[in-house]
């Protein structure tokens, strides 16, 4: 079975990261290691002048003190390269990234915190994914069908291989 890590800028309890990984629950073992409150906006930072710290919310689902791009690296050496942890040793097949609340187009992707997620993901071998969606912020919580849809397509991705096809 897969193992694909969630993550994003929105914060751990975002629907869109929720929605993916119940969807994506029945083709992988789905970990989310996201920040505790909303980060957007925060590109590619880095903590570093403050110890990071992760909180298990719940099986499999992780808060963390830092930015997005600080998640992928908790993820990756923290709970994956660490001999304490329960995922040590297991390789992570895909990183996720979203569903971000709002659009990641053109400039945006200089300044998206999922966006730079995903590419601190691939900077260390790992094929990653960043998506968005496109709906305005102040509809965004109240209408879930886009989450949905945009599940129901990355899972689909997933599938399909895709990693495989293109790296």
């Amino acid at each position: 079975m897969l193992t694909i890590v969630l993550t994003n800028d929105d914060g751990v309890h975002a629907p869109g990261l929720n929605i993916l990984k119940n969807t994506l629950s029945s083709i992988a073992h789905v970990i989310i290691v996201a920040p505790l409150t909303e980060r957007s906006t925060t590109g590619h930072t880095l903590t570093l002048d403050t110890t990071l710290r992760l909180e298990e919310i719940e099986p499999d689902v992780y808060g963390c003190t830092g930015y997005p791009a600080d998640c992928t690296l908790m993820a990756i050496g923290h709970l994956f390269k660490n001999p304490q942890s329960k995922y040590f040793d297991r390789k992570i097949d895909l990183l996720i990234s979203g569903i971000n609340r709002g659009g990641n187009l053109g400039q945006d992707l200089f300044y998206s915190g999922t966006v730079a997620a995903a590419r601190e993901a691939c900077f260390h071998g790992i094929p990653s994914i960043a998506v968005s969606s496109c709906l305005s912020f102040k509809d965004n919580d109240k209408n879930e069908l886009p989450y949905y849809s945009a599940s129901n397509f990355i899972k689909t991705l997933v599938e399909s291989n895709i990693s495989k096809l293109y790296l």
